[in-house]
Formats: C-alpha cells, structure tokens, sequence
C-alpha cells in the first residue's frame, strides 16, 4: 500500500515517538501505522 520510501519514514517516526515518552497519544497512532505497513 504504502511505497517503501515510507517505510523507513513510518519506522523513524515511531521510534522517534516511543523515544519521546513526553507524547504517548502520538506513539499509538504511529505504532499502529507501522504495524500496518
């Protein structure tokens, strides 16, 4: 669905929220979207 440029992006931005514990709401979302690509 999802071209494998985004990917790495999707990847990126959770990790970079799971680091960011400041922001829990936006580490479900992005999981979600990673577990999906």
């Amino acid at each position: 669905m999802v071209p494998s440029t985004a990917m790495p992006s999707t990847m990126a931005s959770s990790t970079a929220a799971m680091q960011s514990t400041a922001t829990p709401s936006t580490t479900v979302p992005s999981t979600m979207a990673s577990s999906t690509t």
